[in-house]
């Protein structure tokens, strides 16, 4: 299997000229960060992660995880790249929700409990800013409440960490199910 980190120049530029703009246009106070700035960045938060195998079903699909715990997120990457998915990780829910505003993402997998923001917080975002998008939620403590909420705000699926590699792949195919 093999990794690859980023995209080609051209392709990376295109994908983050949103991100550049919009980040100049929302910190007045540092409108003269470059471009390079931004990029680099934004490459310090997020890991691209491609896998060349052919999984009939959802190749090319990309699956974007949100986590503050780089294991899990190293985890959880190298689970979905090995069934044949694309994956993005990221441990900042700044940068993640700035990439899901300018890439149609049909699933992003969101811990609930993250240092500064809840998974419940980042999730009512994405729901105005990319209301298609499905949305497992994943937690370490076990909370009926918080269970509740995610699922009344829309999530597709709740996993109890530590869960199963084919609990989580199934609850991606639900979810890439249930958007068509």
């Amino acid at each position: 299997m093999k990794h690859q980190r980023g995209r080609d120049a051209i392709g990376l530029e295109v994908l983050l000229m949103p991100i550049a703009l919009s980040y100049r246009h929302e910190t007045k106070v540092h409108y003269r960060r470059s471009f390079e700035e931004v990029v680099s960045r934004v490459f310090r938060s997020v890991s691209w992660k491609t896998s060349l195998m052919s999984v009939e079903g959802h190749r090319n699909t990309v699956v974007y995880v949100l986590d503050d715990d780089p294991s899990v997120l190293r985890s959880i990457g190298r689970l979905l790249v090995s069934e044949g998915f694309q994956c993005c990780t990221f441990h900042d829910p700044d940068i993640f929700l700035e990439s899901v505003m300018i890439n149609a993402i049909p699933v992003v997998i969101l811990d609930v409990w993250m240092e500064g923001v809840t998974g419940l917080e980042v999730q009512s975002k994405l729901q105005r800013v990319s209301p298609r998008t499905r949305v497992i939620i994943m937690t370490g403590r076990t909370d009926g409440g918080v269970r509740q909420t995610a699922m009344k705000m829309g999530a597709s699926a709740f996993l109890v960490k530590p869960f199963g590699d084919l609990e989580l792949i199934n609850a991606i195919e639900v979810a890439l199910t249930a958007k068509s």
